[in-house]
C-alpha cells in the first residue's frame, strides 16, 4: 500500500492533498474536492515490535475519520508500546485477591486488568472489548455486574462494575497478571479509562 494514491473526485477540479506518512515514508495519498472527506487508510501501518495506534496531525492531534481536509495536510502515524504484560486472555485468571477474596476473569478474551483502591473502595477492574471479555467474578460471592462503557480514541472499551468491592484501601496479594497495575480512582469509570491509558502507553 505504500505510496498508494486514490482520487476521490466527486468534481472537475481537486481542492486538497492528504499525505499519510508511516515511520518517515510515504503510505498513502488522498487528492480530494473542497468538502470532501477522506477515509483511514486499510490496512494499518506496520512497525516491528510495535503497535499501530492513531494517526495525527503536525500538532500531535488525533484524526477522527472519515476526515474533512479544509487545505493540504500531512498525516502521521503513531505507533506505541502497548503494556501487554497488564493484559489477560484466559477464563478463570486471578485479576487480585483484596482482603482474601479472589476476584478473576469470568471469560475467556482479551482484557486489560487492574485494581483500583483509595479511602472510599478498593475493587478489581477489567477493560474489554465486550461486555464478556470484561465480566469479573468474586469468588464465592458471583458477578460484580457490568459497570458500563466509554469511547476512546474512537474504540468502545466495556468494564466491570463494583458488586462485592470493598470500602477502604486495600493491597492486593496475588495475581495471574504479570504487571498488576494499583490505580487511585474514586470511580469504576475513571479507574477503567486509567488502565486504557496506561495499556496505551500514555500514562
Amino acid at each position: 500500500m505504500t505510496g498508494r494514491t486514490n482520487a476521490i473526485t466527486g468534481g472537475a477540479s481537486f481542492g486538497h492533498t492528504v499525505d499519510f506518512i508511516s515511520d518517515g515514508l510515504p503510505y498513502a495519498k488522498y487528492i480530494v474536492t473542497d468538502g470532501q472527506s477522506v477515509p483511514q487508510p486499510s490496512p494499518n501501518p506496520t512497525k516491528t515490535g510495535l503497535r499501530f495506534y492513531r494517526w495525527v496531525d503536525s500538532l500531535q492531534n488525533a484524526i477522527t475519520f472519515p476526515y474533512t481536509p479544509t487545505g493540504d495536510i500531512t498525516l502521521s502515524a503513531v505507533h506505541a508500546n502497548y503494556r501487554e504484560d497488564m493484559c489477560l486472555s484466559e477464563a478463570d485468571k486471578t485479576i487480585c485477591v483484596l482482603s482474601g477474596r479472589n476476584y478473576y476473569k469470568t471469560n475467556a478474551g482479551w482484557a486489560i486488568a487492574g485494581y483500583t483502591s483509595s479511602a472510599s473502595m478498593t475493587a478489581p477492574v477489567l477493560v474489554a472489548l465486550s461486555a464478556d471479555d470484561a465480566a469479573v467474578t468474586a469468588l464465592y460471592y458471583g458477578s460484580t455486574d457490568l459497570g458500563g462503557s466509554f469511547v476512546y480514541h474512537d474504540i468502545t472499551y466495556y468494564y466491570c462494575g463494583s458488586r462485592w468491592c470493598w470500602g477502604g484501601e486495600y493491597t492486593s496479594t496475588a495475581t495471574d497478571v504479570t504487571e498488576l497495575y494499583k490505580c487511585t480512582d474514586t470511580t469504576m469509570a475513571a479507574a477503567a479509562l486509567t488502565l486504557v491509558k496506561r495499556y496505551l502507553g500514555e500514562i
